[in-house]
């Protein structure tokens, strides 16, 4: 076997190597402000004002029978005409009696959905204004143990999410044989709305706090001074939209009474009754900067691939195991790199959304594997032949571990909402607490690990500094690689970090209504990017900085002169860069 060349970072002259250096950083810098200035918000929020009206008769159910489309389309889309009788903001209603309606966009000039908005979080507000002479607020009063301030109320939801494209909607998109087609076939609808989703009395929970006003009418007859109790109750998250498309959207929402027979329910209150549908959507700019980003650094990352496998080949037979993982961490750099926004785009189903997280945690745990490993082979006191996977199989086991914890998170987290809008585990119960449980312990698996990481790099660097001065060997190149490797680390390790603090912030807000984007989790994007930039520079550089290069005279990296952790002669020859292969003294 031949024996092993040094690195092209070796044979770089001093000044030549601080000139990569600093473009190297000025890179990154560059890609962060260019993010900032492109794309200054992920999020935008919007409040849509509901429409209420009261079902009458037979028409006070979403189950229908036969295929009446007619009947259908007057109860989804119709108010005001005997089948659901418009009520206002000061109309007494119970709340269980009536249907809320809400439309988004809410006309031509609102901005418009497409399919580079990928997702939209919505929630539900409902203010309640009702007397103290009724018979809940009586009740209420007398509950010790309800919680002073705030209640819980295990309801029924019943929701309907339609849409119809908007090019159907305009005036040039009716046919008028729509009603002859609709006459010749049966359960066809002539109109352009389809549903989308929808549930029927499913469990959920109505969380209301209690704000005392007094009505404003009574202010000078102190003697018939009347108070109100007001309530602001909400259900957050309603529901999660993946895939969207150029579409008007009407959802309809009806709350009833887990148990009707119970007195004192405040679904089964006489009130004055005004809803809002809070909706967070991730812009489409980003998506489209994402979309620019892959497929830039693409190319790249391919080069950068060849390079070292070319390389390594034609210069050395040997291919330690921090070299496979750097070719690893290459290969998911392009899986990650695949443009699923457009596939998304083209081909519309919500299982695709799934590429990207399990892209990244791919990514991340490559990353991982070689910055653990490459770190420790410079703290190997045995032979290079001799670090295998079984030697470095303790790491290798806790960042599988940790992977495998953060690709459970992401499937419980997200599956629900792939197969109906409506599902979510981010409600309120057991399915809550996992959620949180899942978050937070990524959080701290990835805190765990950048600090081992930190204080690996930090007694390889001491030690190469106290034992052996040899800066004018070059040891002060892989001083500056393994940093670089820890301020990488760092980058995207508070970057996986953000998108856990992101998840919280969309799906666990107790404040969506008035503070739908907190902590400026809108300005993540520019993160985002960066990060993704990051990634892609980091493993071009690491690819080309340690691909091959053909032996020369000296060196810290070469067979020949070999550079030792101490300068005491040994029997065994001990490198510094371990990328070197000798045969073994049992096969002779």
């Amino acid at each position: 076997m031949s024996g092993s060349q040094g690195t092209l970072i070796q044979k770089w002259s001093k000044g030549f190597s601080v000139v990569v250096v600093g473009t190297i950083i000025g890179l990154h810098a560059a890609a962060f402000v260019l993010a900032g200035m492109m794309c200054p918000e992920i999020f935008k929020s919007r409040s849509y004002e509901g429409v209420h009206c009261q079902p009458s008769g037979e028409f006070n159910s979403y189950e229908f029978t036969g295929c009446d489309h007619e009947r259908i389309s007057e109860m989804r889309h119709t108010v005001g005409e005997g089948v659901c009788l418009t009520r206002g903001k000061g109309d007494m209603v119970k709340l269980q009696d009536i249907r809320m309606s809400f439309k988004f966009p809410l006309d031509e000039t609102d901005e418009l959905f497409s399919a580079w908005n990928w997702r939209l979080v919505a929630s539900l507000a409902v203010n309640l204004n009702i007397l103290e002479k009724d018979n809940y607020s009586y009740k209420e009063s007398k509950n010790h143990s309800t919680k002073i301030g705030s209640l819980e109320e295990e309801i029924m939801l019943s929701a309907s999410l339609d849409y119809a494209p908007m090019q159907l909607l305009e005036p040039s998109g009716k046919t008028k044989g729509s009603k002859h087609l609709a006459s010749e076939t049966d359960c066809i609808p002539s109109s352009p709305w389809h549903s989308k989703a929808i549930i029927l009395h499913v469990n959920r929970t109505l969380s209301c706090r209690l704000m005392r006003k007094y009505s404003d009418n009574m202010v000078h007859d102190k003697q018939t001074f009347a108070s109100e109790r007001s309530y602001h109750c909400s259900v957050h998250p309603l529901f999660e939209l993946l895939v969207l498309s150029n579409s008007s959207y009407i959802m309809q929402v009806r709350l009833e009474a887990a148990n009707s027979k119970r007195d004192g329910d405040i679904l089964l209150s006489n009130a004055t009754v005004s809803s809002h549908l809070t909706i967070v959507k991730e812009t489409d700019i980003f998506h489209r900067l994402v979309f620019y980003t892959k497929c830039f650094f693409t190319p790249l990352i391919l080069l950068s691939l060849v390079w070292f496998v070319v390389r390594l080949c034609v210069n050395d037979l040997y291919v330690t195991i921090h070299d496979r993982l750097l070719i690893t961490a290459g290969l998911a750099q392009v899986v990650t790199n695949i443009p699923s926004e457009v596939v998304v785009a083209n081909f519309p189903n919500p299982y695709l959304t799934l590429l990207d997280p399990l892209a990244y945690i791919i990514l991340i745990t490559s990353l991982a594997l070689f910055w653990i490993i490459f770190t420790l082979d410079k703290l190997a006191i045995n032979e290079p032949w001799e670090r295998n996977t079984r030697y470095y199989w303790r790491p290798i086991s806790a960042v599988v571990i940790g992977s495998s914890t953060a690709l459970l998170g992401v499937l419980y987290m997200r599956f629900p909402a792939l197969t109906n809008p409506f599902n979510s585990h981010w409600l309120a119960g057991t399915t809550t607490y996992v959620s949180l449980g899942f978050t937070f312990g990524l959080a701290v698996i990835l805190a765990s690990y950048q600090t081992y990481l930190s204080v690996l790099i930090f007694r390889v660097v001491c030690d190469i500094s106290v034992n052996y001065p040899g800066s004018t060997r070059g040891a002060w190149r892989l001083k500056t690689i393994l940093l670089y490797c820890l301020l990488c680390s760092i980058l995207i390790c508070l970057g996986s970090i953000l998108r856990l603090a992101v998840s919280l912030c969309l799906h666990w807000n107790t404040e969506v209504h008035t503070d739908p984007l907190p902590f400026s989790v809108s300005l993540a994007g520019m993160i985002y990017l960066g990060e993704l930039a990051a990634s892609n520079l980091h493993i071009s550089s690491l690819l080309v900085a340690l691909s091959r290069s053909p032996g020369g005279p000296g060196g810290w990296y070469t067979p020949v002169r070999p550079v030792m952790y101490s300068p005491a002669r040994r029997g065994e020859q001990l490198h510094l860069w371990d990328l070197s292969a000798h045969s073994s003294p049992l096969h002779k």
